[in-house]
């Protein structure tokens, strides 16, 4: 096989050129053990900005916890505060809690940038054992996509990942980063579940996982950090250990993600677009069952 070119096994090996300019993007592990947390991220912000990221994500309900009576509403005195720092620092800060609306409870996650509240999402598949007795309702917004001028950023939190329509419903949309606030004792998130949505749907992950040990009902769990920065092609950037705070940097090409869906960077063949050869008429049992 004397003067053949060997072919990449992996899609992260192709050649890549850069699309357009690099952001860099955090994630801020922290002890989720005993909410509220909004001291911690506040003071995080102040070296994080210093660091030059343009965005970082908390973990899941990392404001209150999942108890009723550190609920917030959103807008409300939590992330008011971090709206002044975030206009403050110039940064993005997505950051997680239980929104109280309307005498209902969500686990939410919120977008907030220099500009104030730049949107928030409710996650859509609570985890059962724990939310709905709350009870946690289900969200009621969809799945928005928020224009930046970083990017266009999507939400996801933690048990929704586990599912893949979620992150390509974002992804057709038009996301290019998919914001993921975790509080998960489940190591599959982290060995293959954000990498595969990465690639499936060639986007730009940034998963935040606390770390705690959990109890309820007679039984522990341990909160498993590790959390992750994901590139289009599945590639783990960046990621944090399992036993202490500390946040993690990657700097990505945003619109990597949305410039083309190549699979194999550098388009060795034609039409390897993932989004392009997708046939949604023969995808009609999803909707039917």
């Amino acid at each position: 096989m004397k003067g053949v070119k060997m072919f990449p096994s992996r899609e992260y090996e192709h050649p890549r050129k850069l699309v357009g300019t690099t952001v860099k993007v955090a994630a801020g592990q922290i002890d989720t053990s005993t909410p509220p947390k909004l001291e911690k991220v506040y003071d995080l912000l102040e070296s994080i900005a210093l660091s030059g990221a343009s965005l970082v994500v908390f973990p899941e309900l990392c404001l209150t916890g999942l108890n009723k009576n550190l609920s917030e509403t959103v807008p409300g005195p939590s992330t008011e505060a971090l709206a002044a720092k975030a206009k403050e620092l110039g940064i993005f800060v997505v950051v997680g809690l239980l929104e109280k609306h309307r005498q209902k409870f969500y686990n939410t996650a919120v977008l907030i940038g220099p500009e104030g509240i730049a949107g928030k999402y409710r996650k859509i598949h609570p985890w059962y054992p724990s939310e709905y007795p709350v009870p946690v309702e289900w969200g009621d917004l969809g799945y928005p996509v928020f224009n930046t001028n970083i990017g266009k950023i999507g939400m996801l939190i933690c048990y929704d990942v586990w599912f893949p329509e979620p992150a390509r419903i974002l992804a057709l949309q038009g996301a290019e980063i998919i914001a993921v606030p975790i509080k998960a004792s489940l190591r599959s998130a982290f060995d293959y579940i954000l990498r595969t949505r990465a690639l499936e749907n060639h986007v730009w992950i940034v998963g935040a996982n606390g770390i705690a040990v959990a109890e309820a009902g007679g039984m522990a769990w341990k909160i498993t950090g590790l959390s992750q920065i994901v590139s289009v092609y599945g590639e783990v950037l960046a990621q944090a250990g399992s036993e202490k705070e500390e946040t993690i940097y990657a700097d990505i090409d945003v619109k990597a993600a949305t410039h083309d869906k190549q699979l194999l960077p550098g388009a060795e063949w034609e039409k390897t677009d993932l989004f392009w050869e997708r046939k949604p008429e023969t995808y009609h049992i999803i909707l039917n069952k």
